[in-house]
């Protein structure tokens, strides 16, 4: 079943988050991730965030945070990744696609101008390219990341 998160949801999704970097290491630039901080994270940002879940059996499978807010530029609302990730079982999964049409169903109910998709460089680029383009999404940006050693 897809649908939008609830609170008692926050603690699997951040399990789900947590499984992630455990794999991938996508947080290591930015120093991880501290558990308790970023359940604590999602609870403050509950008015800017949009989460959508598959959950099957009361298992989130995979989930697809944005952050739903008004362009600092233009004034336009958008909606912008701030996670999708997925267990390993659900990965190339139906469920995520139904994620990401859901987010667009949101989009287009809610006159929301544009949305904007993220990718990271050590999780199949070229496949998350081709799967963005070929659902009508154009590449507009790269991120460079430089970290400071600070503590």
């Amino acid at each position: 079943m897809i649908r939008m998160y609830e609170e008692h949801d926050i603690p699997q999704i951040v399990e789900l988050v947590l499984e992630f970097e455990k794999e991938f290491g996508c947080f290591s630039m930015v120093g991880g991730v501290e558990k308790e901080h970023f359940k604590k994270s999602l609870i403050q940002m509950r008015e800017l965030l949009c989460i959508w879940i598959s959950e099957e059996k009361g298992t989130i499978g995979c989930a697809l945070a944005m952050f739903h807010y008004r362009n600092h530029y233009s004034n336009k609302v958008g909606l912008e990744e701030f996670f999708w990730f997925a267990r390993k079982e659900y990965r190339g999964s139906k469920q995520n696609v139904l994620l990401l049409r859901e987010a667009e169903k949101f989009a287009i109910d809610n006159s929301v101008y544009y949305m904007a998709m993220s990718s990271m460089t050590n999780a199949s680029p070229e496949s998350v390219d081709r799967f963005y383009l070929k659902n009508g999404f154009q590449h507009h940006q790269n991120q460079f990341l430089k970290r400071f050693s600070c503590e």
